[in-house]
């Protein structure tokens, strides 16, 4: 109990800081830094063609795919980390998160584990071997997605929530609402809000909301508007956007939700040029993903289409990109990392890293 207490007490002490938006449409610069990415995988024999996944601490970011792993910072300088990942032993990266200080590597030592059983604290420069985290939780669990927030790492898992605090040697394992561990459930995503951390789970009877302070779960399901498979969410370290496209209606429509917490506002009318009434149907689907960048929203979809938000005035088109973006990655100060692939002549996959700012 005195982990927990101490894990508890500095949770709910810990925020992020939430940059006011612009109101100016902003222009953005897309940096190209493709070329660079390294070749050096951990397996010669398994083959990735596309960056998968990429994360923040701000103005730097770690991005890979399973295969591979290098250091990207504001400059466009890439560093090469496959080969310190190959040196510890891993043989593949299942995921990597930030704490908006550095980042966690989380991976297996060998390819038939059912359940990761690497993981290396990442600053920058040094790595900090943290495998016994791994080795701790429960077994024969699922280990959901990992979100990190100024030293605290939340693992999802299916009966508890797991809260590890980077300077203890131990976990703390929270139990879950108990209608979740009665019926379970199918996906857990974790969201950093200001004083706590959004939950969006989904269930055999729907999609559900709670907000977890540190000491309990609150549920806070009329916090949101309609919910449906092509909700996009994203949060900005402070607070959550909930965007769903809604097309089972006569008059389609945008449902756009910004939750801090404890409140919600609406703002389904910033994205109201995107709904066009007399063909019914809506110009821009949001179901792919959507970043912040330190000042503005941008949000994709999977046929490249681009819009960025401030916050407070009509959400924007920005040109199609020639990119298939997999993932994205917020910044600071206008930065945002996009990673995923495009096709060429050949229709061969090629690997894509691009870098927009402001």
């Amino acid at each position: 109990m005195a982990v927990k207490a101490i894990l508890i007490a500095s949770l709910c002490a810990t925020c992020l800081s939430l940059a006011h938006p612009t109101l100016a449409a902003p222009v953005f610069k897309w940096t190209d830094l493709s070329p660079q990415i390294p070749t050096t995988t951990l397996d010669q024999t398994a083959n990735y063609p596309l960056i998968s996944f990429a994360s923040s601490r701000g103005t730097e970011w770690l991005a890979g795919n399973p295969n591979q792993l290098f250091q990207v910072t504001s400059k466009g300088k890439i560093f090469d980390l496959t080969p310190d990942l190959k040196n510890y032993g891993f043989q593949k990266i299942r995921q990597i998160a930030s704490d908006g200080q550095g980042w966690l590597v989380v991976g297996d030592s060998s390819p038939w584990f059912t359940q990761p059983d690497m993981a290396f604290q990442f600053d920058g420069m040094y790595w900090k071997n943290v495998s016994p985290i791994m080795t701790s939780l429960p077994p024969q669990e699922w280990v959901g997605q990992i979100v990190g927030k100024r030293g605290f790492w939340i693992i999802p898992m299916s009966r508890s929530l797991i809260i590890w605090q980077s300077s203890l040697k131990t976990i703390a394992n929270i139990p879950l609402p108990s209608e979740l561990i009665q019926s379970g459930y199918k996906k857990m995503d974790v969201y950093p809000l200001r004083t706590g951390w959004l939950m969006s789970v989904l269930t055999s009877g729907g999609q559900c909301f709670y907000v977890f302070d540190g000491q309990g779960f609150k549920r806070v399901d009329r916090s949101f508007g309609a919910i449906n498979r092509t909700t996009t969410f994203a949060s900005n370290g402070a607070a959550v956007l909930a965007l769903t496209a809604l097309t089972d209606r006569k008059k389609p429509t945008i449902v756009a939700t910004y939750f801090d917490g404890s409140a919600s506002r609406r703002l389904d009318s910033h994205f109201s040029s995107f709904v066009d009434a007399t063909k019914n149907e809506i110009l821009f689907f949001p179901e792919a993903g959507l970043v912040w960048d330190g000042k503005n929203w941008i949000l994709k979809d999977y046929r490249r289409h681009l819009m960025t938000f401030s916050g407070r005035s009509q959400a924007s088109k920005l040109p199609d990109t020639r990119d298939y973006f997999i993932d994205s990655a917020y910044g600071t100060n206008g930065y945002a990392l996009h990673v995923g692939y495009n096709k060429n002549n050949r229709g061969e996959l090629v690997p894509r890293l691009v870098m927009t700012s402001e």
